[in-house]
C-alpha cells in the first residue's frame, strides 16, 4: 500500500523518457522511437534542452505502448513490434479507444490501496467500429454484443497492474534521487 503518496494525477503526469518507456513496455527502444516518430504514441509533454527536443510520458502512454505490442503480439491485428505500424493499424485504433478511458484511474487506486480492481473488457468490431463493454470476470459473457457477435476479452486491469507498478518504481528511484541532490547542494 502507498502511504503518503500525493493525490496527484500520477497516470496522466508526465515522467518517463523514450528509454523508461521502452523498458517497461518491453519493446525494443528503436520501435520506440520509430512508433513515436509516425505518430503512433505521443508524448504528454516535450522538453527542450537546448537545441534538442526530449519526448516525455505518462503512465497512460507507456501502457498504450504495451497494448499496442501486446495487440500486434496476441492477436496478429498487424505484424509484430520488428515491422512499421501504420497509424491506422487496428491494434493503433483500439489501444487509443481503450488507454483513452477513465477505467485506469481506478485501477491506478486500487492498486495503490491493494485493492485491485477486478473486471475484464469485451471488444468487438461492427461495421469498421470498434466497440467495447466492461464485464464483471464472473458473469458469463456469451452474447456481450448480441447473439453471435464475435469478441475478444482483454483482462486491462491485469495488464495494466505491472506496467503502473513499475512506473511507480522508476518514479520513487528518481524522486528520490532528485532529493539526494536537492540536500547536497544545500
Amino acid at each position: 500500500m502507498m502511504k503518503n503518496t500525493p493525490q496527484v494525477n500520477f497516470v496522466d503526469q508526465p515522467y518517463f523518457s523514450v528509454a523508461e518507456l521502452a523498458r517497461i513496455a518491453k519493446i525494443d527502444r528503436g520501435v520506440a522511437d520509430q512508433w513515436i516518430h509516425r505518430g503512433l504514441i505521443t508524448p504528454t509533454k516535450v522538453e527542450r534542452a537546448g537545441s534538442r527536443r526530449r519526448p516525455i510520458f505518462s503512465v497512460r502512454d507507456v501502457f498504450k505502448a504495451k497494448l499496442i505490442c501486446n495487440l500486434n503480439d496476441h492477436f496478429s491485428f498487424t505484424p509484430g513490434q520488428s515491422a512499421p505500424l501504420a497509424n491506422n493499424s487496428d491494434s493503433v485504433e483500439l489501444a487509443d479507444m481503450l488507454s483513452d478511458e477513465d477505467w485506469m484511474y481506478a485501477a491506478a487506486r486500487g492498486i495503490d490501496h491493494s485493492k485491485p480492481m477486478q473486471f475484464r473488457v469485451a471488444v468487438t468490431r461492427v461495421k469498421k467500429c470498434w466497440r467495447w463493454q466492461l464485464i464483471d470476470p464472473e458473469t458469463r459473457v456469451s452474447d456481450v454484443f448480441g447473439r453471435g457477435v464475435p469478441f475478444i476479452v482483454l483482462p486491462l486491469p491485469d495488464m495494466f497492474a505491472p506496467i503502473y507498478a513499475a512506473c511507480r518504481t522508476i518514479h520513487a528511484a528518481s524522486t528520490r534521487e532528485a532529493l539526494k541532490v536537492r540536500r547536497a547542494r544545500s
